[in-house]
């Protein structure tokens, strides 16, 4: 018999379905929990932008020379404006494309 794998007892295997069962448990949650978050978004997607949306996409839109002098001179938002040039680029202007990043984050966090 080997010493690196031991053979389980009822004790261990006991414990191991309860480990197994309790991480489904939590895996559920979580997933409920992004569902009652997405569900309680989803709505509000088709309302109309408001006006830090707008000027937002004005900032994404332009070229990315004036994203640069905007974000590194009059703002504290790096990484958003950044982030949400190249998702426009990619994915369009649409209303529901300006709303998609920052719901996708929101579920994340």
């Amino acid at each position: 018999m080997s010493l690196k794998n031991p053979p389980k007892t009822s004790k261990s295997l006991a414990v191991s379905l309860i480990d197994t069962h309790a991480k489904s448990l939590i895996a559920i949650g979580i997933v409920g929990i992004l569902l009652i978050g997405l569900c309680l978004r989803l709505p509000l997607m088709n309302e109309s932008l408001w006006f830090d949306e707008i000027s937002g996409s004005r900032v994404y839109l332009k070229d990315f020379e004036h994203l640069l002098a905007r974000v590194l001179f009059r703002s504290h938002m790096l990484t958003h404006y950044t982030f949400m040039y190249f998702w426009i680029k990619v994915f369009g202007d649409s209303q529901w494309v300006l709303r998609a990043q920052p719901l996708l984050f929101g579920l994340l966090t």
